[in-house]
């Protein structure tokens, strides 16, 4: 295997000049630039990642701790963010804790031990030790998706309170005035702004709120078909019914099948967030689609920018969502 020894014999040049073209640290000619270049191809030379971040005191890496990364809105938002970091000479490490308060640590201390440049995170919660680990990390962190009290650097996210009401303000466009929601987790950031947004909008269209038109459960297509059947058992009917996520939306269309109801003659169904399945289900469904990569990529592009040394000037960015009309809301009825 090729060294940087056998690439400043080939090229005329010291191991320093070498180094130098490899990390652009210091000006070097184009004429000795191309000898390096050549020579690096001709011997198939591979620098160090170690030694590269050793000289340079940085990795080019980027730690990124989120709770479900096999989801749409995950997976979306980390192709954003390797898009953002990419063309600056970043990797992305990627760590999946499935909303485990346990895992979240783990996985911090592990990403701190192969001292990462940065951080972006979707997954961090109040825990006092998690605090601990990321004010003592000495790196820049971008928080993503989730907010909470005590957050140590800016914010990029979601208008979820605004996007909870567009979806509101459709169904009752249609004639809907009964509307329930599987609000998810009554202790996650964006399911509370969600149900901030249901209360605001039905407030705004003179509808009285109904606690018993709400179901607060966990984040799984099972909890969400039993708060669903639940809900639907209660009469009268909802004239529709909100899921706050894809796993509540699935669990709604379960429910529906289960108690033999069909959307949108009985129920009207919305989802919040956009998922491939959506538009091609019987009958396609109508969403409010976060912009998922959008936001992975302003994320990434702060995070470039802070490890640059650059200041950032807006502590919490709030992306707009998207109606995306489709079957699922029928003509209403009261």
């Amino acid at each position: 295997m090729a060294t940087i020894r056998d690439v400043a014999k080939r090229a005329g040049v010291s191991t320093a000049t070498v180094s130098h073209v490899l990390n652009g640290t210091r000006f070097v000619s184009d004429e000795t630039r191309l000898a390096v270049t050549e020579a690096i191809h001709a011997l198939s030379y591979h620098p160090s990642a170690i030694a590269r971040s050793l000289s340079l005191r940085r990795t080019y890496t980027i730690g990124m701790v989120a709770s479900h990364t096999t989801s749409v809105f995950f997976g979306e938002m980390s192709r954003g963010v390797i898009d953002a970091i990419s063309p600056q000479g970043y990797k992305l490490l990627l760590c999946s804790t499935e909303d485990d308060p346990v895992l979240v640590e783990e996985y911090l201390r592990i990403l701190l031990g192969r001292t990462v440049d940065g951080f972006l995170t979707a997954a961090v919660s109040q825990n006092a030790t998690t605090l601990r680990l990321l004010a003592t990390a000495n790196v820049p962190v971008v928080f993503v998706d989730l907010t909470f009290a005590g957050m140590l650097g800016p914010f990029v996210g979601v208008d979820n309170t605004g996007g909870m009401h567009l979806a509101v303000s459709h169904l009752v466009r249609h004639g809907h005035r009964r509307i329930g929601l599987l609000a998810g987790p009554a202790d996650m950031s964006s399911m509370h702004e969600r149900f901030t947004g249901y209360r605001r909008a039905l407030d705004d269209h003179g509808i009285p709120f109904d606690e018993l038109l709400v179901r607060f459960c966990n984040l799984t297509v099972a909890a969400g078909c039993a708060a669903a059947v639940d809900l639907l058992r209660d009469m009268p009917l909802p004239a529709a019914l909100i899921g706050n996520d894809n796993n509540m939306l699935l669990g709604i269309m379960r429910a529906l099948a289960e108690l033999r109801l069909r959307c949108p003659d009985d129920v009207a169904v919305l989802g919040f967030d956009e998922h491939p399945w959506a538009s091609v289900m019987t009958p396609p469904i109508t969403v409010v689609r976060q912009p998922s990569y959008e936001i992975g990529r302003v994320a990434g592009v702060m995070l470039i920018k802070m490890l640059a040394g650059e200041p950032v000037d807006v502590a919490c960015t709030r992306l707009q969502p998207e109606l995306i009309v489709r079957e699922s809301c029928g003509e209403g009825r009261s």
